[in-house]
């Protein structure tokens, strides 16, 4: 299940926050950039309004931060009451020297590498912030005026992040301008917390004040795909179809030296919307069904088409509303015609299995 992070500049954003139900309060100076770090009085302010409710985060500082002005700052916020706190890496080296600044700190507070997507993100040295004792890394956006996180990167990059640091034994996260639309294809990939800001504002203006209704909104689109409807309901089927990629796929070895063309079409039943859907929380997002043929392209050779019509349906039943998905998956280049399979697969009932991805993070068991 993923956490909710939101991040607040008062107390009283903080309160409208934990209202809404928030995981995680993050306090931020958005007048100092992506990473700016807010003052630790304002910090210390905050994590008095929480009370302990939720694990409180905030951001050490600019990138130029290092050394022990970086271990100092660390340190400010650690005393000011955060129980986590972000540190932006610009690169390899700037990694590697602020790990070996930050090691002594782990055993005190949870420390969250930031690596920037419109950068060179170090995801190389994930294992080494592991082995040095930090809690977790996320994927963020430093220049938040050049578009949304998943127009930096696409979803099958934020995938490999998340496996990469959870093999590690790192909390992976995902920020960066997120939108409602955005929020149903990062929870499909499974990352253990969503950062937001814009998303929270009136007219998505991150140095505006949150808007209860926004964040509430984030709230549910967060949670709308954890639960299935109960008795009989009438369906609706959304649909990709005729969707053509080039890919590698195929037993023989022939296959193996070659791309081929594929043709994939998917259609899942959902439940009707209460009301005409206008919200985007009333509907389930055929972008986590185009993700998730392109994650499987991307992610190398697969000898059969079977497999790819399997992870497909996978992906479309993660969502408990998704009654059933069928699949069908066809090579265009072996005969003239096409050859595949087809298949068709049912929602389990098992609800999701909520987590704490942070110390002091409260096991939250999603709304019905």
């Amino acid at each position: 299940m993923t956490a909710f992070l939101a991040s607040v500049v008062s107390p009283a954003e903080a309160a409208i926050a934990l209202d809404c139900g928030a995981d995680i309060i993050d306090c931020t100076d958005p007048g100092r950039g992506a990473l700016g770090a807010p003052a630790p009085e304002v910090v210390a302010a905050i994590v008095q309004a929480v009370a302990g409710a939720r694990p409180v985060s905030a951001a050490a500082g600019p990138l130029d931060l290092v050394g022990v002005r970086l271990y100092a700052a660390v340190e400010a916020l650690r005393a000011a009451g955060a129980d986590i706190v972000k540190v932006g890496f610009a690169d390899d080296a700037d990694a590697r020297a602020k790990i070996v600044t930050l090691a002594p700190l782990t055993d005190d507070v949870q420390l969250v590498a930031v690596l920037l997507a419109d950068r060179t993100p170090p995801l190389g040295m994930i294992e080494e912030m592991a082995a040095a004792g930090f809690s977790g890394a996320m994927l963020d956006t430093v220049d938040k005026t050049r578009g949304r996180f998943l127009e930096t990167l696409d979803a099958a990059d934020a995938a490999d992040f998340i496996e990469k640091s959870r093999a590690a034994g790192l909390i992976a996260g995902v920020s960066g301008s997120l939108e409602a639309p955005d929020v149903p294809r990062l929870v499909a990939l499974d990352a253990d917390f969503l950062g937001f800001r814009s998303a929270l504002c009136g007219a998505g203006d991150r140095q505006g004040g949150i808007d209860r209704d926004a964040v509430a909104a984030i709230r549910a689109l967060m949670d709308a795909g954890l639960h299935a409807g109960e008795g009989p309901q009438q369906t609706d089927r959304i649909f990709v179809r005729d969707f053509l990629v080039d890919a590698n796929v195929g037993a023989y070895n022939y296959e193996t030296k070659k791309r081929q063309r594929m043709r994939f079409n998917v259609e899942a039943d959902v439940p009707r919307a209460k009301r005409v859907a206008d919200d985007f929380g009333d509907v389930v997002s055929y972008d986590v069904i185009v993700d998730a043929i392109r994650r499987m392209i991307q992610s190398g050779h697969v000898k059969l088409v079977e497999t790819m019509a399997e992870e497909i349906a996978a992906a479309a039943l993660r969502d408990k509303r998704v009654k059933r998905v069928r699949v069908r998956v066809e090579k265009l280049d072996i005969i003239e015609g096409a050859v595949g399979v087809e298949i068709e697969r049912e929602q389990s009932l098992e609800p999701p299995k909520p987590r704490a991805p942070f110390r002091g993070l409260p096991k939250r068991e999603p709304q019905a």
